[in-house]
């Protein structure tokens, strides 16, 4: 790789603590997880975009180390003798623990994130797994965390590393992540709202996401339990609703769904720039763990994502 191609690469390396989301480490989304307190509303809800590691034993002779983030959900369950019948020896079969590798952004993820293969680079994930012994496999005080960074290499660059088949094997068998989706705004009963019309926000968006972990019987989940929404920008008024909001029809009001994230455009956006207003939806995720059949409460977060509204306004007609 030339000095150039270092240097480009090097200075764009982002790394982020376990699970941080994109949001943190792309600074055109910087802040979205992480609403705004606005004082004197009573909106004080969220831990932003807080990352918790936590190492748990989970029965058995096995522990596992838990994570949950703005980004993701998951975590590794390792046992350093036998673990369901197959010791971590054997699936690595001589290949020694992975601690950093690549993976080539998809054309999707590309596209979720705003960036595109450039002439002669690309895009990839490197990712390095920490606190854990590459000997006895055994998890550190401070608990098995992820370091991930989005990087540019040059084609067919050596520094370039990747999984070997029984490393693969590895991560897929003790290490699972599962996506938090980031929450997509939609005003109903129309996506386009007309000035003085209530209209109810909601997330289109899943709002539900689980993870079943190496260890019988561990499993992770999330779900929303609470939308914020500033359809004017966070400038603007903030409105907040159980759940995921109510997706309302032609004939619902705000008296006959209470709980749906109403509002009311008093302008138009005309005459604003690129015609819309600069929305934003924010979504409260519970996250909990299931050990030994019983489910408890783990960690609790908020995620959030810009939208943009159209709003109409209705134009007489004027006959001479």
């Amino acid at each position: 790789m030339t000095t150039t191609a270092r240097s480009r690469r090097r200075s764009a390396a982002v790394l982020a603590a376990a699970g941080l989301s994109l949001a943190t480490a792309l600074p055109a989304q910087a802040g979205l997880n992480d609403p705004p307190v606005r004082p004197g509303e009573g909106i004080t809800w969220g831990t932003g975009g807080a990352v918790k590691v936590k190492t748990m034993q989970t029965g058995g002779g096995s522990a596992c180390s838990f994570i949950a983030s703005p980004n993701s959900i998951g975590g590794v369950c390792v046992r350093a003798n036998a673990f369901s019948g197959v010791t971590i020896e054997e699936i690595l079969g001589g290949d020694p623990l992975p601690e950093c590798w690549d993976e080539r952004l998809s054309d999707e993820e590309l596209k979720d994130i705003n960036l595109v293969h450039g002439e002669g680079t690309a895009w990839y994930w490197h990712r390095c797994l920490r606190g854990i012994d590459p000997e006895t496999f055994e998890i550190g005080p401070d608990g098995l965390h992820f370091e991930v960074g989005i990087w540019p290499f040059a084609d067919g660059d050596p520094e370039l590393t990747f999984l070997t088949p029984n490393q693969q094997a590895f991560v897929e068998r003790f290490v699972h992540r599962g996506n938090v989706p980031a929450p997509v705004l939609v005003a109903s009963p129309s996506p386009v709202p007309w000035v003085n019309d209530d209209v109810a926000f909601f997330n289109y968006g899943d709002d539900e996401v689980s993870v079943s972990l190496a260890a019988p019987g561990v499993e992770m989940r999330g779900r929303i339990t609470e939308i914020m929404v500033y359809p004017e920008g966070p400038d603007g008024p903030a409105i907040t609703c159980p759940g995921s909001g109510v997706q309302v029809d032609a004939d619902d009001t705000p008296r006959s769904v209470p709980d749906a994230c109403w509002h009311a455009y008093e302008q138009s956006s005309l005459a604003l720039e690129d015609d819309h207003f600069e929305a934003e939806i924010y979504a409260k995720w519970q996250i909990d763990v299931r050990i030994g059949g019983t489910w408890q409460p783990f960690h609790e977060f908020s995620k959030g994502a810009p939208a943009m509204v159209q709003v109409n306004e209705v134009q007489a007609l004027v006959r001479p």
